[in-house]
């Protein structure tokens, strides 16, 4: 094993540390010397892999991402007709980040001025080179919809393009948001409840707008959160050794 792999096993290490820390006391216990201390490796080794705490986020949001596209990839294998994709990409979006609620901070937090600005740049740089790549990945699909007669993009073809991508997106982390909301135990499953029965005919409603056929059949949304919940979304995360 050459110099650069053994740094990038010892930096996976470190991550898998991180989120099992993560994963029992949240990222605001999450301190640099303690996860040194797990991972057993000198601060100053710590800091030669992640620049700062901000850095280390980052690069958890990363791993985020990356286990998020690889469930998408999945979820566009799947028998579908390219509107029925178009469709299953929110749900998709929506279904990990519920599954994986810390995966789903650490993506929050990536967002986070303070934090992404204090990242190194190649940090950054990765996080916006997996949203681009993410966005390469779904427009060709959102034109191919419209291509074959699913959605109505005949007027202002480039803006509504922009609405579906970014709805889709909007619609997916908005719900993520609200299933994770700061509420007690017995209110947040009531809200969760209202929220998953509410949810065919707020997606399906999205895309009525922009002419989507089977904008009036919820039961088309139900039949898709089943292929992509049997995808199984949640991510399990190894033991620190």
């Amino acid at each position: 094993m050459d110099r650069l792999e053994k740094r990038q096993q010892r930096e996976q290490h470190i991550l898998v540390c991180a989120w099992n820390m993560v994963a029992d006391e949240g990222f605001l216990a999450l301190k640099i010397s303690d996860l040194a201390k797990s991972a057993s490796v000198s601060v100053g080794t710590l800091y030669a892999h992640f620049e700062s705490k901000e850095d280390l986020i980052i690069a958890m949001a990363v791993e985020a991402w990356q286990a998020k596209l690889a469930y998408i990839e999945k979820v566009n294998r799947l028998d579908l007709d390219v509107v029925e994709r178009v469709i299953a990409i929110p749900i998709a979006l929506y279904l990990f980040d519920r599954e994986n609620p810390v995966y789903f901070e650490a993506q929050q937090l990536a967002g986070v001025p303070s934090i992404w600005r204090k990242a190194s740049p190649m940090r950054h740089q990765s996080m916006l080179n997996l949203c681009g790549g993410f966005e390469a990945q779904l427009m060709p699909l959102v034109e191919s919809a419209a291509d074959a007669g699913g959605l109505d993009l005949s007027q202002e073809r480039e803006k509504n393009l922009d609405a579906i991508e970014y709805g889709q997106i909007a619609l997916a982390v908005g719900n993520a948001y609200m299933s994770n909301i700061f509420l007690p135990e017995s209110e947040r499953d009531e809200m969760q409840r209202r929220q998953q029965e509410s949810m065919p005919r707020l997606v399906m409603a999205a895309f009525k707008g922009f002419g989507l056929q089977q904008a009036s059949q919820p039961e088309v949304y139900l039949r898709l959160v089943k292929l992509c919940e049997a995808l199984s979304p949640r991510c399990e995360f190894p033991a620190c050794h």
